[in-house]
């Protein structure tokens, strides 16, 4: 087995000094943005990792940024997975680790973080607000960095899609468990753009797997009888695609952020999830140099048409 790469071998390997090496990780605002960029990527290509309970013990921090979720389940719906990937991938590019913790059971002050992202938690936000602690966040309200994959618009567009696509019996298939407000707004206001009232029987709920929403959409097609159902989960999508493929002619479209729904030919209305959690990351770690903040930045998003969403005729 190759020995751990060290300090002095990375001093030597880059010609700065072991000073220069621990503030390219510790502190990196004594460094220019060149000598900490070019002993990071040097530290990258040689696998070299600071120790971390030695940082620790000399910084005062934990080098560690704290990934704030709604619950654990919401692991299951893969714009939080694609989130997460992307903001631990960028942390761990710049020598951070990451840490998932759940808003509803977190005592902020307690947790071993040094910042934190804060994905849809909602009123949860609270614990963070007043805290010491620098927090970005995803779909929340962030006063540094908020990051909007927008879930009015999302949904508006989806929805438009079945409606230009002449469908007017549409059944709306949404997540048990997550806030789903701005979503229902940007159905309703599409739909009543083209003068139809929402009902709410038009809604449905499933859990965030997806068995589930297979079982649910079955029972939709035999209740409802949609022409067309509009998911707002790429997990739900996937379960209502399994039910459609039982032989229903029905048209399916969703939101997506990971791509995985109109990889099987789904059509989707999707954002870049991954890139959101890199700007995420990206954002924290401003926030923890201290560097002025107050910006809202919103994911573009894009049509991908697949093959489930048909004209009605």
């Amino acid at each position: 087995m190759a020995e751990r790469i060290t300090i002095s071998d990375m001093a030597r390997i880059t010609g700065y000094s072991k000073t220069a090496i621990s503030f390219a990780f510790n502190r990196p605002e004594r460094l220019s943005k060149e000598a900490v960029a070019a002993i990071r990527e040097e530290s990258r290509k040689q696998g070299y990792r600071p120790n971390a309970a030695g940082r620790i013990l000399t910084r005062g921090y934990f080098n560690t940024i704290g990934i704030l979720l709604p619950s654990l389940e919401m692991l299951s719906e893969p714009f939080f997975f694609e989130c997460i990937r992307g903001i631990s991938q960028l942390a761990r590019n710049n020598g951070y680790m990451t840490a998932l913790l759940d808003s509803r059971r977190c005592n902020i002050a307690d947790a071993p973080i040094d910042g934190a992202i804060a994905i849809e938690i909602g009123e949860s936000e609270k614990i963070l607000v007043g805290s010491q602690i620098r927090w970005v966040s995803i779909n929340g309200s962030s006063p540094f960095l908020n990051i909007e994959a927008d879930s009015y618009a999302l949904s508006y567009s989806a929805t438009e899609r079945a409606l230009i696509n002449n469908h007017r019996n549409i059944a709306f298939l949404l997540a048990k468990g997550r806030d789903n407000h701005s979503n229902l707004e940007g159905i309703k206001d599409a739909l009543a753009h083209y003068g139809i009232p929402f009902d709410e029987k038009m809604a449905f709920f499933a859990s965030l797997d997806s068995a589930s929403a297979c079982q649910v959409a079955e029972s939709i097609i035999k209740e409802r009888r949609p022409s067309c159902l509009v998911s707002l989960s790429e997990v739900l999508a996937i379960g209502a695609y399994n039910a459609i493929r039982k032989g229903d002619n029905l048209s399916l479209v969703t939101i997506g952020g990971s791509g995985i729904a109109s990889s099987i030919g789904i059509s989707a209305i999707s954002v870049d999830a991954y890139n959101i959690g890199e700007e995420a990351a990206i954002g924290i770690m401003e926030a923890m140099l201290n560097r002025e903040g107050g910006r809202t930045l919103k994911a573009g998003s894009s049509f991908h048409p697949g093959s489930t969403l048909r004209p009605f005729s």
